[in-house]
């Protein structure tokens, strides 16, 4: 059985910082600690937070995975969703790895290598993802 713990805090350059997540259910906005594994630094991933149709609970969805850096000032996300924690770990990885790019470049070079990076992913398993 694998045990992963989620935490909703990680040592920084500086100090401890505690990411949250918005969701808003009727009419109001809820700020929650995020909960998040981190892979390197500030590099974490972490699962979708929604809150349900009636508004009555925050569904932490294990099923929808993101990956992100803390820059200090701001929190960059890849503009992807992954279906595992696994695949967005393997994403983050691939990013810090890339030369080319970096975690506080513009929303329009993300959005470029996340289109090349589903690109080779569909390639290299030769079909859909």
């Amino acid at each position: 059985m694998t045990y992963l713990n989620l935490v909703s805090a990680h040592i920084v350059p500086g100090g401890v910082s505690v990411p949250s997540v918005s969701v808003s259910v009727r009419g109001a906005t809820y700020n929650l600690p995020a909960p998040q594994y981190t892979v390197d630094g500030p590099v974490v991933v972490y699962p979708f937070a929604e809150a349900d149709e009636e508004g009555h609970s925050i569904r932490i969805r294990l099923d929808v995975w993101r990956a992100g850096c803390d820059l200090g000032h701001r929190f960059q996300s890849l503009p992807l969703n992954f279906p595992d924690m696994a695949s967005a770990v393997d994403a983050a990885r691939q990013f810090g790895r890339d030369p080319g790019i970096g975690w506080g470049a513009p929303r329009e070079e993300l959005e470029a290598w996340a289109m090349t990076f589903v690109e080779q992913e569909r390639a290299q398993q030769g079909g859909d993802r």
